[in-house]
């Protein structure tokens, strides 16, 4: 076998967008934070923000700040902290740490290596190369591909699965409920969600 510059092929240089993905577990940890806050009925002023890669959180007094403080530090103990009080707001900045960052980095670079390489498998490609490059990037090259458009669509499709809070309250009448599981639609009027299990 022979490498891409006797037997043609594809050459890719792909980079982990770093900021997307601290700004999504600051999301992420965002929403958590706001549970946190209502189930044990600390008062707080809305919205809980996110501002310059960091949570903010603001409190009408000092009290209630460091309560909110003590709870989510239980969850989040490698968050940097910061405090804060601006005009009659008493505030809570939370930011990931350099080292959770490089944590998070690492991850994102190890599944995407996991994701690309099963990608690639789909593309019957004999002795393709996928490996780190530097701490951010991530080489492809596959030997012999001729179509590259198709090599490309299937390396930088994008699949991404979010989980959202949504109410649990009741839905109003006449809204129709559907949930896909395992291929099925499931209808809350049909047999039970254990039923299909």
């Amino acid at each position: 076998n022979y490498g891409l510059d006797l037997q043609g092929g594809v050459h890719f240089l792909m980079e982990v967008d770093l900021e997307a993905a601290v700004s999504g577990q600051l999301n992420d940890s965002r929403a958590t934070m706001r549970t946190i806050l209502r189930e044990e009925r600390i008062r707080y002023r809305p919205p809980i923000e996110l501002e310059d890669n960091r949570i903010a959180i603001r409190f009408t007094d000092a009290q209630s700040r460091s309560q909110a403080n003590t709870l989510i530090r239980e969850q989040f103990p490698e968050f940097e902290l910061r405090t804060d009080q601006v005009g009659n707001d008493y505030v809570l900045y939370y930011s990931m740490a350099e080292a959770s960052q490089l944590q998070l980095q690492e991850y994102a670079i190890q599944q995407n290596l996991t994701t690309l390489r099963a990608r690639v498998n789909e593309l019957g490609v004999k002795e393709p190369k996928i490996q780190q490059m530097g701490p951010n990037r991530i080489l492809i090259e596959l030997p012999g591909v001729q179509d590259t458009t198709r090599a490309k669509d299937l390396i930088s499709a994008i699949a991404t699965l979010q989980f959202h809070l949504v109410d649990d309250g009741t839905a109003p009448d006449g809204t129709t409920l559907e949930y896909e599981f395992e291929g099925q639609v499931y209808d809350p009027g049909a047999p039970s969600h254990e039923d299909l299990l």
